[in-house]
């Protein structure tokens, strides 16, 4: 049995590393500084203080793109003849989105060919059969950034959802952190923070959107610094955490600048054969304005 340990590329991000910091360092190519962890309330204030700090949005021009490039670590695991394989392999996630997104977007994902094994090796995995993620590109285009459109959909350009979030979508949702926040934590089957998630992670959340899902945030029940973090491009940010679906489910921003750059899911208990404490997912976002698509 094979299982991917990751979330499949939507509109923007795709997505979904240690037993434990050791491994999540192999993988991000630095190092994690690890602090004790503050209490709530340091949370909610350095939430605030971010959303205080929030920087405006490029603006587009007709003919220009909004490029949001995520790269990503994903669990791979095979179990195959009574043996335990899995691994970490890398992909990259570029997006270019017109200024009408309601326009053809041009999506190139690639699996790079990296991996940091985790249980097992390659020589072992191959003799027993085991697929190994190797190096691919796939582009695709599509209007609305469609490129996997849901099942049974027949109009184009949907409005969106949670966990589809278009830009109207985006532009829809209150900038009242108050309502926000209810608004997060009434959702049947998601928690605020996998929601805040899905939605920052997109890159095309503007400034004073970002700015309320901060403050909402802070008032979350539970929120809490877990460490100051390197993301997987060196770049570091304050890691914001919270249990979800049995997840430590972690978003983390540039305290300085208030910009989202990147997320980590970590398993808060054992899973296929995995120790709690896992990084199963560990990703960097950057966006920027291109005058052209490939």
């Amino acid at each position: 049995m094979r299982v991917l340990a990751g979330r499949p590329a939507r509109r923007g991000p795709g997505r979904w590393l240690a037993l434990a910091a050791g491994l999540a360092v192999l993988a991000a190519g630095g190092a994690v500084a690890v602090l004790s962890t503050p209490s709530t309330a340091s949370a909610a204030e350095t939430l605030t203080r971010a959303a205080s700090v929030v920087t405006a949005d490029p603006e587009l021009r007709p003919g220009q793109y909004l490029y949001t490039h995520t790269r990503d670590w994903s669990m791979a695991i095979d179990h195959r003849g009574g043996e335990n394989f899995s691994y970490l392999y890398e992909g990259v996630v570029e997006v270019w989105r017109p200024q009408d997104w309601r326009g053809e977007w041009f999506q190139r994902y690639t699996v790079t060919g990296k991996r940091q094994w985790v249980e097992g090796n390659e020589a072992d995995a191959r003799a027993a059969g085991v697929v190994i993620d190797e190096l691919r590109v796939t582009e695709r285009a599509a209007a609305c950034g469609e490129f996997v459109p849901e099942f049974g959909r027949t109009a184009p350009c949907a409005p969106g959802t949670w966990l589809n979030p278009t830009p109207d979508f985006v532009a829809a949702l209150p900038r009242d952190p108050d309502e926000l926040r209810r608004q997060l934590l009434a959702h049947p089957s998601l928690g605020p923070v996998t929601l805040a998630r899905d939605v920052l992670s997109t890159g095309w959340v503007p400034h004073d959107l970002r700015a309320a899902f901060y403050e909402a945030l802070a008032g979350v029940p539970g929120i809490r610094i877990t460490e100051r973090a390197v993301n997987l491009d060196g770049r570091v940010g304050v890691a914001f955490s919270a249990t979800e679906d049995r997840n430590g489910q972690e978003i983390v921003i540039d305290p300085d600048t208030g910009q989202f750059i990147g997320e980590r899911l970590i398993a808060t208990a054992e899973w296929e054969g995995l120790p709690a404490g896992t990084v199963w997912s560990f990703t960097s976002v950057t966006t920027a304005v291109a005058d052209s698509r490939p």
